[in-house]
This record gives C-alpha cells, structure tokens and sequence, in this order.
C-alpha cells in the first residue's frame, strides 16, 4: 500500500504544480494584456501632450518675443527721454539767451524803466489801466464811463 499512496501523492502533487504553472501563466497572460492596453491608452495621450507641449512652446516663444519687444520699446522710451531732456535744456539755454537780450535792450531803451524790465506784471497792469473800463448801468446797460454823461476825453466837432 505504501507504493501506491507514493504514486497516489505523486500525481496529486504534478497536478497541483500543472494548475499552479497554468494559473500563473493565465495571469501572465492577463498582465501582458493589461500592460498593452495601457501602453496604447499612454499612446493616445501621448498625441495630446506632444500638442500640449508644442502649444506651450509657442506660447513660451511668444512670451520671449513680447518681452524682447518690450525691452525695444523701453530703450527707445529711453533714447526718448533722453532726447527730450537734452531738447529741454537747449530751449531753456536759449530761453536764458533771449531773457538776457530781452533785459539788454531793456537797458539800452530810453522808454522802459527799470520797474517795467523788473516785473511783466507791472506791464500788463499798466496796459490794462490805459484801457477804458465800463460800467453797467441797469436803465442803460453796459457803457463806458465817457458815454455814461462824462464829456471828457470826447470832441464836438
């Protein structure tokens, strides 16, 4: 008996190993399919970020040409400004030039005083007192003081 419990053990034990060899390559199997599947879903994703990517790159490239522009714009702000600050200075130096010739042929002029030559204010004052004022009356409306009954400065002739 003990031979054939032996043979008995012995084929139950080639069967175990035959389902377990069997079972792993079943799952193998499974496994390699499942590896394909992702790699073709990874595939397909793959088309999307390559356009992503190319989308970031362009957008990248843009961003460089912008700030590259940028920076042209800024140094032609600053020519600019630069430019500006010497034409300013230019025209106050000739400003000072003609304020210099201006008070030279103030002195030189018999007519001006040195009040007139001092303040530009004192000018327009002064022209503004030869002008005749008026006056508003409320039967007569707005005259100047001559025609309002004065009779000086007015010739009958």
């Amino acid at each position: 008996m003990s031979t054939v419990i032996w043979i008995i053990v012995a084929i139950i034990v080639v069967v175990i190993i035959a389902v377990a060899i069997a079972t792993l390559r079943r799952r193998n199997d499974r496994r390699r399919e499942q590896a394909r599947e992702i790699r073709a879903e990874a595939g397909a994703r793959s088309v999307t970020v390559d356009r992503k990517e190319a989308s970031a790159a362009e957008t990248e490239a843009k961003a460089r040409a912008a700030a590259a522009e940028a920076d042209v714009k800024a140094a032609r702000a600053d020519r600019l400004t630069a430019e500006a600050q010497e034409k300013q200075m230019s025209a106050s130096v000739a400003r000072d030039e003609v304020d210099e010739r201006m008070a030279e042929a103030d002195s030189v002029d018999p007519d001006t005083t040195t009040e007139d030559s001092d303040s530009t204010e004192a000018v327009d004052d002064s022209t503004e007192a030869e002008r005749p004022s008026t006056t508003t009356t409320p039967s007569t409306g707005t005259q100047p003081p001559s025609a309002a009954g004065s009779s000086e400065g007015q010739h009958i002739g």
